[in-house]
């Protein structure tokens, strides 16, 4: 079964940073990660506040190693109330939980799709189930692909979630395509080509002889 501290110390970690407060963030005020207007009753806002009061302005990406175990707990309760650990491909859990943890309930819904079930919103047995039953490697790549889409649809919606397109697509792009051609396939593929270029050949030299 998937790890959370695989998955955690290798994406979340990693993605979320520090302290951010950027005016066009729907989440408003953030740390490491966890927006202020989302999950207004972390302990860590209290130390946060504290250090406003006292020091002033903070500065971008601060860290403050005095909440890091709160930020650790914080995210461990969240991978265990949607259940990731069940999830028998530790790349999907890897995927899914970046993505919930970057998007929300969108994430949940859109594995929900992939794998065939009610899009509820709730991680619940039959998703699991649905999930651990199909081919990870397919769900990972179409629910990356699903993620991607999103991305352009938001900015779409909203151009100033443009300002966002660059960390968004970096953080993807840390999720490698787990679907890869057959040799079989690339057989096939270079079969065609050679007759491609036999015909371009052939119909050259026809046209020079008839010249």
């Amino acid at each position: 079964m998937a790890s959370f501290d695989t998955a955690y110390n290798l994406y979340i970690k990693p993605n979320e940073g520090g302290y951010s407060n950027v005016a066009a963030d729907k989440g408003g005020e953030t740390y490491a990660g966890i927006a202020r207007n989302y999950h207004a009753s972390w302990p860590g806002w209290t130390y946060i506040d504290f250090v406003k009061r006292t020091k002033g302005v903070i500065k971008s990406n601060q860290i403050f190693p005095d909440v890091q175990y709160q930020v650790d707990q914080f995210y461990r309760d969240w991978w265990n109330a949607k259940r990731f650990g069940e999830i028998k491909s530790q790349e999907v859990a890897n995927l899914l939980f970046d993505y919930n943890v970057n998007s929300g309930t969108l994430a949940i819904t859109a594995i929900q799709r992939v794998v065939g079930v009610p899009a509820d919103g709730v991680m619940g047995s039959a998703t699991i189930a649905a999930i651990n039953k199909a081919d990870p490697a397919k769900v990972h790549d179409a629910l990356k692909e699903d993620r991607r889409k999103l991305y352009e649809s938001l900015i779409a919606r909203d151009p100033s979630q443009q300002v966002f397109s660059a960390g968004w697509t970096a953080r993807l792009s840390r999720f490698p395509s787990m679907v890869v051609e057959s040799p079989a396939s690339w057989g096939i593929l270079a079969i065609g080509l050679i007759v491609v270029a036999y015909y371009v050949h052939t119909s050259s030299q026809s046209k020079r002889k008839h010249a």
